[in-house]
């Protein structure tokens, strides 16, 4: 899942340097806007659908993979 969030973050925003303890607002710039289209982006990708109340605990690059790991292991 890192990996795949950190091309997204490459091709769509030109964001290269990316950890998985990055902050997605602060070390990566993202604003809020940014951010939807980022989820919109991984959705789409995935197949999955993110709840919103979930948006507000995406602080580090982490915490959106573990999210995202988790949300595709309950489809399976």
């Amino acid at each position: 899942m890192y990996e795949k969030l950190k091309q997204i973050l490459k091709e769509q925003y030109g964001i290269e340097d990316v950890s998985p303890s990055s902050a997605i607002k602060t070390d990566l710039g993202l604003d809020s806007f940014e951010l939807m289209d980022l989820i919109c982006l991984v959705e789409d990708t995935f197949g999955v659908e993110i709840e919103e109340d979930a948006y507000h605990s995406f602080v580090t690059v982490q915490d959106f993979c573990d999210h995202m790991e988790k949300l595709i292991s309950d489809e399976t």
